[in-house]
């Protein structure tokens, strides 16, 4: 954190899941054909993510991501099947808006009145026709599961 404005430049967070919980759940639901099962497939031995940000002024004064950086382990196994080990990380690194820009405020910044009225103010959407005319509209959705398999 800054001294002099208070701004907080880094944040580090460690996120970790409630494996008894997550357990319990699965273990409940395992073997049925609900939500449940579907939501909770695993039991997991760990499951934890670290996220590290650090920020940066602009020009206007305003602060902004410079890096993200996140990395995130998960053991356990699928309840009747095997063992898993998963590792993932994610990197990402963000420059500041151009000079000139408008400042993006966010929502808790503005009311309502002043979200509609610099709504009002973009330019309305430019009409394409070249992408209307290969266009395909969704079809009905199909089902995937036969009728024979639903509980």
């Amino acid at each position: 954190m800054q001294q002099s404005n208070y701004a907080v430049t880094r944040y580090e967070a460690l996120w970790q899941h409630d494996t008894a919980y997550i357990n319990r759940v699965a273990r409940q639901h395992d073997g049925k054909r609900d939500s449940g099962a579907r939501g909770y497939p695993n039991v997991l031995t760990d499951s934890r993510t670290d996220h590290v940000v650090t920020y940066e002024p602009a020009a206007s004064g305003r602060y902004h991501v410079r890096r993200s950086v996140g990395q995130g382990i998960s053991v356990g196994r699928t309840l009747g099947g095997a063992s898993f080990h998963r590792q993932s990380s994610c990197e990402e690194y963000f420059t500041a808006l151009p000079a000139g820009t408008p400042p993006v405020f966010s929502k808790a910044e503005m009311t309502l009145g002043e979200v509609q009225a610099a709504s009002a103010k973009l330019p309305p959407p430019e009409y394409h026709p070249a992408f209307w005319q290969t266009y395909q509209r969704p079809s009905a959705l199909v089902e995937t599961v036969s009728p024979a398999a639903k509980p």
